[in-house]
């Protein structure tokens, strides 16, 4: 019957609208959310930069590109939290407005009502997975990268003004004040690399500058004190000029080791065989952990929709259907951690990070195919009159 063609396909084309409607809300909601998210991570985690910015010279430009390669590594978390928010809002934003009676009304379904929070979830899962598999790595990398060239190269960064600095394997310099030109002044600087031979400099003037073989400080009219570890006698001498290598407490010009957030997949599912059996271990559960956690934007999704989509229309029963998404996507998150830490001390978790998300995501769909229940409620009882 044409008749029966054209309102199929008339029927067809306005759950594609509505489809595209939700889409389009949950999208906007996780774009704002997620940004909101970002920035204030973003702003938490620059305060650690302000300092070195404005007191030690660094660059300001360097400064945001030391931010900026942050980004990633956050919108990995924020990401599937963000499209959790976004569900939960968009949602819980159509049952208030009984515009989930109307919709139901037109013969939409449960799982139909579910499936754009579901394509969402799908294109969340995707980005995350662009982030994980490249975007991260190679942004923590460049982020260990460069820290290590401005510990070896801007010699400014290492010390700060009025303030004992340890520079580790027995090195300790202190600087009274910096000049605008980086020259320093009142410098005091406490060398005991060699135990039997502890040495105590002090100089009215020095700089720190980026030696041929790392940085020095050179020293001007100051002296040195030394403690003679056999007799315990101190003998001072002056001098115009001296300088003192960082080299031992600086690392060396080659190649240093690589963190697993540094690693790309395939280096950390076949970690280099001259690593211990522990190390190889942890690095392939951050593997494994990088191809896991993509899913739980799925999760997130599902869980939402099949605890907002069923139950009671009351207001209370919509607020804690809410909390209870919240509180479920919070607690398989937490299990998630929890397998990645038993993964390297015991194989058997590595499946479970995977089949958890899996489990979870069908769980949350199959939910809105079980028909609903209804309350019972006690009849009430009228009183009659004799």
């Amino acid at each position: 019957c044409p008749y029966r063609g054209t309102r199929a396909a008339a029927y067809s084309a306005s759950m594609t609208g509505i489809t595209r409607y939700l889409v389009r809300q949950i999208g906007v909601s996780l774009a704002l959310v997620a940004a909101g998210l970002t920035v204030t991570i973003w702003l938490s985690q620059s305060l650690r930069f302000v300092d070195t910015i404005i007191n030690h010279g660094l660059p300001f430009d360097l400064a945001l590109w030391f931010l900026a390669l942050m980004l990633p590594s956050m919108a990995t978390l924020v990401l599937p939290v963000a499209l959790l928010l976004a569900v939960v809002f968009v949602y819980y934003k159509l049952a208030v407005d009984s515009e989930l009676v109307v919709l139901r009304a037109t013969g939409l379904s449960q799982l139909a009502l579910a499936r754009p929070a579901m394509i969402a979830a799908v294109a969340t899962m995707v980005a995350c997975y662009a982030m994980t598999l490249y975007f991260v790595p190679a942004s923590y990398r460049a982020f260990k990268d460069l820290q290590y060239t401005i510990r070896n190269n801007y010699a400014q960064v290492l010390l700060r003004t009025g303030v004992f600095t340890d520079l580790g394997a027995g090195l300790t310099v202190y600087v009274r004040a910096r000049d605008e030109d980086g020259s320093l002044r009142g410098v005091l600087v406490h060398d005991t690399r060699d135990p039997k031979r502890p040495v105590t400099y002090t100089a009215a003037r020095g700089l720190l500058y980026a030696g041929s073989n790392g940085p020095q400080i050179a020293m001007e009219n100051g002296s040195y004190q030394e403690v003679s570890s056999r007799t315990g006698a101190v003998s001072i001498l002056n001098f115009d000029h001296a300088a003192i290598a960082l080299t031992d407490f600086m690392a060396g010009t080659g190649e240093r080791y690589r963190d697993p957030q540094e690693r790309f997949v395939y280096e950390l599912l076949a970690p280099p065989s001259d690593l211990p059996e522990a190390e190889r271990r942890r690095l392939a559960a951050e593997g494994h952990q990088r191809l896991a956690s993509p899913l739980y934007a799925l999760v997130f999704a599902a869980v939402a929709v099949g605890v907002l989509l069923t139950g009671g229309s009351g207001p209370r029963g919509r607020w804690q259907r809410v909390a209870l998404a919240i509180g479920l996507s919070a607690a398989l998150q937490i299990l998630s951690l929890v397998l990645l830490s038993a993964a390297p001390r015991s194989p058997a978790a590595i499946p479970a990070m995977y089949g958890l998300p899996v489990l979870a995501t069908v769980a949350g769909l199959a939910r809105l195919t079980m028909p609903s229940v209804p309350r019972y409620r006690r009849p009430a009882i009228v009183p009659q009159r004799g």
